[in-house]
């Protein structure tokens, strides 16, 4: 069983929300499989009828912190203890707010938090 667990921002691409965990699960483990150490197990879980990604680690290292910090569809992390969700403080690596990635509004812009996740992995994948 999990030992924390990833509350994922909602979305309102239609298309993206549907396929947000898996796609959240493979940014992270991406981002956690070039430091030499297997990722941890991620899988979605379901809670009182609300989805979230679990992560499997007893303690958060610094590395594990920093990837959740950065993944594109993070709303919010909580420790699992005993049925109980302990909200988890997760630093904020981003330099601009989100109203100046999110307008304008227009047909045809990519979902931001595709793009998002589209840059933390496509570094990993230029240098494979």
């Amino acid at each position: 069983m999990p030992d924390h667990v990833l509350l994922l921002a909602p979305s309102s691409n239609r298309v993206y929300a549907g396929s947000a965990d898996t796609l959240v699960a493979a940014e992270l483990a991406i981002m956690l499989g070039g430091s030499g150490q297997p990722p941890p197990a991620i899988e979605p879980v379901e809670l009182a009828g609300v989805g979230y990604l679990g992560i499997d680690v007893a303690e958060l290292e610094d590395r594990v912190l920093a990837a959740v910090a950065r993944l594109s569809g993070l709303f919010a992390l909580y420790r699992r203890d005993a049925g109980q969700l302990t909200p988890v403080p997760v630093p904020r690596p981003d330099l601009f707010d989100d109203d100046l990635v999110t307008i304008p509004k227009y047909p045809g812009k990519t979902n931001e938090q595709f793009t998002r996740l589209l840059r933390h992995v496509g570094p990993w994948c230029t240098s494979r």
